[in-house]
């Protein structure tokens, strides 16, 4: 699979992982569109035209099995091995081809290949994913590389926006102490908790750290964006449609104001 682009490779790892978590036998475009709908971007361009059911739906049917990794689906393997064009855009637009709850939907994001790949293949997305704490991006968006360093220690088997918004309060919450100021000692031990409930840990001898498909698109898409969107505001980004994180954003908010006015 290496000679295909980065958003590729990653759209049928992060499809394995979802099919591994579900117990299936096979990793088959259902979990592939399921992945897809994950990221705000990919979300954003659709629009309505997929429903988060028919998402599920088509997930729900699919086989169980006993094996710890799924295999590809036939039709699957053939695109990736076969002659296709060797490009986001050609993969979105066949990888639905023929089957029987995922066509569908496929069918939406097909039509929209285009537009998503252009999302997907932003430059540098590979780098920032790969290497969220390198010396670069903590000097750029030191939010990002906290969240991954946060979750590496706590040994969980992926980091997503909720590890960001983690990142972000830690952080400020050591600014206030150093300051003397009021700290956010019930707003850390809240996303704390939420954080750890709701991430799987890795196995010891798993060294990997995968991101999440919602904090891919959000990387995808700042990076697409540019500007300061990478960095200041990529905290908001990653609590925007999350409604366990919005009372701790407001805190986090209040916090930096805080800090702003030397109050």
């Amino acid at each position: 699979m290496e000679d295909w682009p980065y958003a590729v490779r990653y759209l049928m790892t992060a499809a394995q992982n979802a099919s591994n978590a579900n117990g299936h036998a096979m990793t088959s475009p259902a979990h592939l569109s399921a992945v897809l709908y994950e990221m705000p971007p990919v979300r954003a361009i659709v629009g309505e035209r997929i429903s988060a059911k028919a998402i599920e739906a088509s997930v729900l049917v699919e086989q169980r099995g006993g094996a710890k990794k799924a295999l590809f689906t036939k039709y699957l393997e053939e695109l990736l091995t076969g002659p296709a064009p060797r490009s986001t855009q050609s993969f979105l637009e066949r990888y639905a081809t023929g089957h029987p709850t995922a066509a569908k939907n496929g069918l939406v994001f097909a039509a929209f290949a285009e537009a998503i790949a252009a999302v997907l293949d932003t430059p540098r997305l590979e780098s920032v994913i790969r290497e969220p704490a390198s010396k670069e991006l903590f000097e750029e968006c030191p939010v990002l590389a906290v969240a991954f360093v946060l979750a590496s220690k706590n040994g969980h088997a992926f980091f997503g926006h909720r590890h960001v918004l983690l990142a972000a309060i830690h952080s400020f919450d050591k600014a206030l102490r150093a300051k003397g100021k009021p700290a956010l000692e019930d707003e850390l031990a809240r996303i704390t908790e939420l954080v750890d409930r709701t991430t799987p840990k890795r196995a010891p001898t798993d060294m990997s750290l995968y991101a999440t498909p919602r904090l891919f698109g959000i990387l995808a898409q700042a990076l697409t964006d540019g500007g300061d969107a990478f960095g200041p505001k990529l905290t908001e980004r990653c609590a925007n449609g999350d409604d366990a994180l919005a009372p701790l954003m407001e805190a986090l908010r209040a916090a930096v104001t805080r800090l702003r006015e030397g109050s």
